[in-house]
């Protein structure tokens, strides 16, 4: 399940597109193929805590699945 604010990290952008939650939209309208064991983008989601806040620093981030390449960092 995607919650707000859904987005793809890849090694040299961030994706996601105005009212599409859904990792499995976002990687095909972007036109990303989900095809190898080791993707070479990450899902990922940044949910507002509550009560909601427009500081976005405060929200929390999810990483949506196992693997991680070796080239993301999530603290950054």
């Amino acid at each position: 399940m995607c919650n707000f604010f859904s987005f793809i990290a890849t090694r040299k952008k961030l994706i996601t597109f105005y009212g599409v939650n859904a990792h499995e939209d976002i990687l095909e309208i972007a036109g990303i193929k989900d095809d190898r064991l080791s993707p070479k983008f990450v899902r990922c989601e940044l949910i507002p805590n509550n009560p909601m806040t427009l500081e976005f620093e405060k929200w929390d981030f999810n990483m949506s699945q196992d693997y991680r390449p070796d080239w993301f960092i999530e603290e950054e």
